[in-house]
């Protein structure tokens, strides 16, 4: 205790109230960073920007808000995990129904007509890993605790409504 009494006035003495003011300015800049919209995917027809929400512990990843140009009225006010796939003419995303006990749904926007089709809901793990089996077909696996679970998708499944 005495020495953090003697090291205090040390630190005023040492500290410039330039330093102070940086330290002040980087950490507004900082919060503001983390604040603006930067892009997450994009193609000709459909923007998808992205805002940090949160940070998942461990430093496992982040979570974040999405908005698109044109608007996709599905992505807002949701949370959406830090990870995407691009293929079959849109794109797959993984939105959290929960930070806290690890929840998130397979989620597919078509590019060409904004459809949204949640392809899998509740599943218990954010460790997710694609193979693309034919031109026509992924595979997910999604790893949890105690087993792996398969799903396979199937292009026409998710372009139903596509002018091909």
């Amino acid at each position: 205790m005495v020495f953090a009494g003697l090291l205090s006035p040390w630190q005023r003495l040492t500290t410039s109230k330039e330093d102070l003011q940086k330290q002040k300015q980087d950490i507004r800049e900082t919060e503001s960073q983390s604040k603006k919209w930067s892009i997450f995917t994009s193609t000709n027809s459909v923007h998808i920007e992205q805002q940090l929400a949160g940070s998942l512990p461990w430093d496992s990843g982040d979570y974040l808000y999405l908005k698109s140009n044109p608007a996709i009225s599905y992505l807002t006010d949701k949370l959406f995990g830090d990870w995407l796939l691009v293929d079959f003419g849109g794109v797959f995303l993984q939105k959290w129904n929960d930070t806290r006990n690890i929840n998130c749904d397979l989620v597919f926007i078509d590019f060409d007509n904004l459809k949204v089709t949640v392809l899998q809901e509740s599943l218990p793990t954010k460790h997710w890993t694609t193979e693309k089996i034919n031109p026509d077909e992924l595979r997910f696996t999604f790893t949890t605790a105690d087993t792996d679970l398969t799903y396979i998708v199937k292009q026409t499944d998710v372009n139903q409504n596509r002018n091909v």
